[in-house]
């Protein structure tokens, strides 16, 4: 079985994986829960974020060549502050969503000293902000881009500090999991959904649309501000990412990040 966060961005993997692997049983939830069944052994391969990746990283190996990364915050990762505060003491935040949390806690407290306490909170912005100072709103279907005049765009944020893709999602599987044959497939995966995103994005270029066009223009737009490949850029981005964790001691240690081979032992990007 394959696990894929049931997240707009992960849609092109969804496809492309039922579509190469028709004989494989795709499960789609929210990514805390999926994390959840890859530790409980009930999915072989899941599409999980770098924290889920840490936590359990001498036990996962990541397929190469695949991953899901943001280069565009286009607000689906945003922070809002209640007026007139001078200090930020707590976050409300989705705790479904942790990677998110973690990555919204390193920009605060690397770029504006601030280290909040989290409050799991699920609810709209407006709730969030009742119970807490700031709010952590995540966008997970929306595909225009969001208004974040009066946020801070967590993405974005760090697409601009460290010229660094923001990577959202590994595939990971368990030793032994994926034959010689699926790895070839799977490890190509990536390349081929970025060929076949950007396609559609220029397809779009200089041409006029009905009203009835203008959603899949859209999400064809927005799927066309991640990349589906993992290469050096989202290794460093991933290393930072740990590297940052660790020392503001969200992580115990440093995760190696050890690549999955059918054939070969395993390696590490670190």
């Amino acid at each position: 079985m394959v696990a894929i966060p049931s997240l707009l961005y992960a849609e092109p993997i969804r496809f492309a994986i039922t579509e190469k692997f028709p004989e494989f049983r795709v499960t789609t939830d929210l990514p805390a829960q999926l994390a959840l069944q890859f530790r409980e052994r009930t999915s072989e391969l899941a599409l999980i974020s770098p924290l889920e990746y840490a936590k359990e990283s001498s036990l996962y190996r990541i397929i190469p060549n695949i991953a899901v990364s943001a280069h565009n915050g286009r607000g689906n990762v945003s922070l809002y502050f209640n007026q007139g505060l001078k200090t930020i003491r707590t976050l409300a935040a989705d705790p479904n969503y942790s990677s998110e949390i973690v990555l919204a806690l390193l920009i605060l407290a690397e770029h504006y000293e601030s280290h909040p306490k989290v409050i799991p909170y699920i609810g709209d912005r407006d709730s969030m902000l009742a119970v807490a100072d700031a709010a952590l709103v995540i966008r997970t279907g929306r595909v225009s881009e969001n208004d974040c005049n009066d946020c801070l765009d967590v993405i974005s944020l760090w697409n601009d500090l460290y010229e660094l893709p923001v990577v959202v999602g590994l595939f990971a599987c368990l030793e032994g999991a994926v034959t010689e044959k699926e790895f070839q497939i799977l490890s190509h995966l990536g390349a081929m959904i970025d060929e076949r995103v950007q396609q559609n994005a220029k397809a779009h270029d200089d041409v006029f649309f009905t009203d009835e066009q203008l959603e899949e223009i859209e999400r064809n737009t927005y799927f066309a501000s991640f990349s589906y490949r993992l290469q050096e850029h989202e290794f460093e981005s991933l290393r930072e990412f740990f590297r940052l964790a660790y020392y503001h001691g969200i992580l115990k240690d440093i995760p190696e990040i050890r690549m999955y081979s059918p054939i070969q032992p395993q390696f590490s990007q670190n």
